[in-house]
C-alpha cells in the first residue's frame, strides 16, 4: 500500500499507527429497490409539483419557449380555465368573474401564510371548493391531475399510492360531487294515451277559421275562478264596514258615538244636560 503525505502529517500518522485500531466494518449490502409504475390517478398525491405544471414545463424544455409555459402563475389560470369547460359541461353551470377575482385573491392569501411564492396544489382546491362549490374542486383537482405521458398500462406492475406512503404529515380534503340528475316522472297506471294524428296537418285542415275552439271542463275551470273572484270584493267590502259597538243598556253615551262609524253619517250634536238624563233613565 502506497501512502502519499506532506511532511507535516508524517510524524501523527506514525503515532496513530502504534495505538490498537477497531478493526473496519463490513461492506453495508445496498436496500433492495423495486421499480414500480405509478397509477395517472395518484400523480398528484405523490408528486412534489402538479403534473399539468410538469407537463408545461417539459414543452418549456424542449424549445425553451415561450416562457410563459413555465410561469406558476400563468399555469393556475388555465387549470382554472380548464376546469370551467369541464364544470360546464360536466354541472351545467358557469363561473362568474368575480368568482375568479376572488380565488386569485385567496390562493394568494394561502400562499403568504404558508411562506410560499405561489399555491400549490391543495390551496388551489380549497379556494375552489370554498369561492364556487365541491364540483368545481373535483375538476380542478382532476385537471391538475393531467400527465399524458404516464399511461396506466406499462411492462411493469401499476400500482395506485396514496400520500400517506410517501410523505409524512399530510393535508387531507373531502369533497362531496354532486351532479345534476333529471328528475322521472312516474306515469300514473290507466291514464290513457294521447291521441296523435294520423297524417301531419289532419286536425288543422277540420277548423276554418269561422268558429272557436271551446274545451268544456276548461271553460268551467274559468268561470268558477271568474265567479269567485267577483265574491271575494264583496265579502272584503262587508267585513271592513262592519263594526263592533258596546251594548246600550250599559252605556248610553258610548253607542251614542259609536253611531257615526256604523251608519256613516254624522252625529247629532246633543247637550251634557241631555246625555246624563238618559244615562239616569238607563240605570
Amino acid at each position: 500500500m502506497l501512502v502519499v503525505l506532506s511532511l507535516n502529517l508524517l510524524d501523527p500518522v506514525l503515532d496513530a499507527m502504534e495505538e490498537p485500531q477497531p478493526e473496519p466494518r463490513g461492506r453495508r449490502r445496498g436496500r433492495e429497490v423495486e421499480l414500480l409504475n405509478p397509477h395517472p390517478d395518484c400523480l398528484a398525491e405523490i408528486t412534489t409539483e402538479y403534473p399539468y405544471l410538469q407537463q408545461r414545463y417539459e414543452q418549456f424544455r424542449i424549445a425553451l419557449d415561450p416562457p410563459e409555459l413555465a410561469d406558476r402563475r400563468r399555469a393556475q389560470l388555465e387549470v382554472f380555465r380548464e376546469a370551467e369547460k369541464s364544470y360546464l359541461a360536466n354541472a351545467g353551470e358557469k363561473v362568474a368573474y368575480w368568482q375568479r377575482r376572488l380565488m386569485a385573491r385567496y390562493t394568494r392569501n394561502l400562499a403568504l401564510t404558508n411562506g410560499d411564492l405561489a399555491a400549490g396544489l391543495f390551496d388551489l382546491t380549497v379556494a375552489a371548493r370554498a369561492v364556487v362549490d365541491d364540483n368545481y374542486a373535483w375538476e380542478v383537482w382532476q385537471t391538475a391531475n393531467r400527465y399524458p405521458a404516464q399511461k396506466a398500462e406499462c411492462e411493469i406492475e401499476t400500482v395506485n399510492l396514496s400520500s400517506e406512503e410517501i410523505w409524512r404529515n399530510t393535508k387531507k380534503i373531502r369533497l362531496r360531487r354532486r351532479l345534476p340528475r333529471p328528475k322521472q316522472r312516474l306515469r300514473p297506471l290507466g291514464l290513457k294515451p294521447r291521441k296523435k294524428e294520423k297524417l301531419e296537418g289532419e286536425w288543422a285542415r277540420e277548423f276554418d277559421g269561422q268558429a272557436i275552439c271551446s274545451y268544456p271542463p276548461e271553460d268551467l275551470v274559468i268561470e268558477t275562478t271568474a265567479a269567485s273572484s267577483r265574491r271575494r270584493p264583496r265579502a272584503f267590502s262587508r267585513r271592513s264596514a262592519a263594526a263592533a259597538s258596546p251594548s246600550p243598556a250599559r252605556c248610553w253615551t258610548a253607542s251614542i258615538c259609536a253611531r257615526p262609524f256604523v251608519t256613516g253619517t254624522k252625529a247629532k250634536s246633543t247637550s251634557g244636560s241631555s246625555i246624563k238624563s238618559r244615562a239616569r233613565s238607563a240605570r
